[in-house]
Parts: C-alpha cells; sequence; structure tokens
C-alpha cells in the first residue's frame, strides 16, 4: 500500500474550514492548536460520516491545547 498527499492543506482560525474532497475513501485530518479553552469537542462536516478523536494534549502550564480529529471521506463535494 501506497500513502500520498493529495491536494492541499487548509489553514484558518475560528470554527468552519472550507474543504472540497474530491475522493471517497481519502483521509481527511484536523490538527488544531490554541487555548485550553478552544479544545475541539466534536467535529462535523467535510464529507465525512464519523469522525474520530485521534489525540488531544491539554498543557495547562503554558494554557495550550493541541490535537488532531480524523475521519474517511465518503461523500465528495
Amino acid at each position: 500500500m501506497t500513502i500520498t498527499a493529495v491536494g492541499s492543506a487548509v489553514t484558518g482560525s475560528g470554527s468552519t474550514l472550507a474543504v472540497s474532497p474530491t475522493a471517497t475513501k481519502d483521509v481527511l485530518i484536523i490538527s488544531y492548536w490554541g487555548t485550553t479553552a478552544a479544545n475541539m469537542s466534536a467535529v462535523s462536516g467535510g464529507g465525512v460520516t464519523t469522525w474520530h478523536d485521534g489525540t488531544d494534549k491539554i498543557d495547562t502550564t503554558n494554557s495550550v491545547s493541541t490535537g488532531m480529529w480524523w475521519g474517511v471521506v465518503t461523500a465528495t463535494g
């Protein structure tokens, strides 16, 4: 099996990112960082039916939260 990056990275701030997946079975990955209050508790959309919470790390010393979510694209658009 070969793993290859497709498309390009999307960056932004706030609660919405514009993505347009072109193939089903691709995997979308969201990685984030922000204040501990900005910890993501859920993700939806992007052509993904089920999002999985990959990791979360809360650094209370520096008040920073990092993490990632991933999901398999089931609908393009």
